[in-house]
């Protein structure tokens, strides 16, 4: 049982530091502090054969979209009400923005 939780909790300690001469929160690669405060945004029709809707978010904001393996499938610098993900091969992808992020599925 020991070694299970070392295992289990041990990666969750590496993946989060915290930079005081900033004072930010790094998870993986992304300052916390840089990132909007987003709880929730609104992505329709899910699932989708090509076309997504976005509702509810800030304008002027970067949106990703990624594989659930965790590849980058696609940055979006400025956001459009409506993104065409017809391209992008079927499966189940993550869309973030901000810190807040949806799940949909690509038909």
């Amino acid at each position: 049982m020991k070694y299970l939780f070392l295992l289990f909790f041990t990666p969750l300690s590496i993946a989060a530091q915290h930079d005081s001469a900033y004072g930010c929160a790094y998870v993986g690669t992304v300052c916390e502090g840089d990132v909007p405060k987003l709880k929730h945004f609104d992505l329709y029709p899910n699932p989708t054969e090509g076309l997504l809707v976005i509702a509810n978010y800030p304008l002027n904001t970067e949106g990703v979209i990624f594989g659930i393996e965790g590849r980058v499938w696609r940055r979006i610098e400025q956001l459009n009400r409506e993104i065409d993900v017809s391209d992008l091969p079927q499966g189940v992808y993550l869309f973030r923005i901000g810190n807040a992020v949806q799940k949909f599925v690509k038909l």
